[in-house]
């Protein structure tokens, strides 16, 4: 158990699995037993988990991945970039955040970070975009959000993808939750994360059903497994078409935040 900042109290303990957790564990291996078969990709747990997850962030399309590496990997393959293209990222970030860059044969182009911040911001992404920028991948790092409203603005105006790293940012909101900005994001649910599927695991969001044909199907090794069936759940605002890409409508989920919705 942690100190907290202020010294004065303990940090209380993780509390990523309960009673809750356990009787749904144990219910479901009593259904294996009864039926002789552990599952497969689409069960309905993993079913349900993406559709709420899905709904937890405005509506849309979510698919569940191994990694959180592998929903930036699956995320950048979605949009379909040119070879050796430059995709800007922000200065802080895993190696897992950082290598589906050059795995796909792209130039990784680390922009500065904001000041006052470990995120990147709209200054310090527009002073690298360039005739060769395919896209820009946003971490927002130890929960702070990053300036979304700001980064969408300049990617609208240059027509630029945008993927959102949120691995550490369950849950953070700036206006809007992290995650429902960018025309994709990817989340890494491993246990040291604030939401936790088990030791490993990611997911891959859009609100652009292009993109999401593109999520499932690539090899399990290196790349992502399977990821599933698409889970639907679009909010009312008319999502309309990428300029680049084949991303989700940086202007389309930027309206969608901008009136409220997350």
């Amino acid at each position: 158990m942690g100190v907290c900042r202020s010294g004065r109290r303990p940090c209380p303990p993780r509390g990523h699995i309960g009673t809750e957790e356990k009787e749904a564990v144990i219910a479901y291996l009593d259904r294996v037993i009864a039926s002789g078969t552990l599952g497969a990709y689409q069960g309905e747990e993993e079913e349900a988990y993406c559709a709420q997850f899905a709904e937890y962030l405005g509506g849309g399309y979510a698919d569940a991945v191994s990694s959180g590496s592998t929903a930036i990997y699956v995320a950048l393959k979605a949009l379909q970039l040119e070879a050796f293209s430059e995709v800007i990222i922000g200065p802080f970030t895993d190696p897992g955040g950082m290598m589906p860059i050059p795995l796909q044969n792209m130039v990784p182009m680390i922009a500065d970070s904001a000041p006052g911040s470990y995120n990147t911001g709209p200054e310090q992404i527009e002073e690298l975009i360039s005739d060769r920028t395919s896209a820009v991948v946003v971490p927002h790092i130890a929960g702070e959000p990053a300036d979304m409203g700001g980064i969408m603005e300049v990617a609208r105006r240059h027509g630029i993808p945008v993927i959102e790293d949120c691995a550490q940012a369950h849950g953070t909101r700036s206006g809007a939750v992290a995650g429902s900005f960018g025309d994709i994001s990817a989340f890494s649910t491993m246990s040291g994360k604030h939401h936790s599927s088990g030791g490993q695991g990611g997911m891959v969001f859009t609100r652009d059903e292009r993109s999401t044909n593109r999520f499932g199907g690539w090899p399990t090794a290196a790349s992502p497994i399977f990821a599933g069936r698409r889970h639907q759940h679009r909010s009312d605002a008319e999502l309309q078409p990428d300029r680049r890409g084949g991303g989700g409508g940086a202007g389309a989920v930027a309206q969608t935040a901008g009136d409220g919705r997350a």
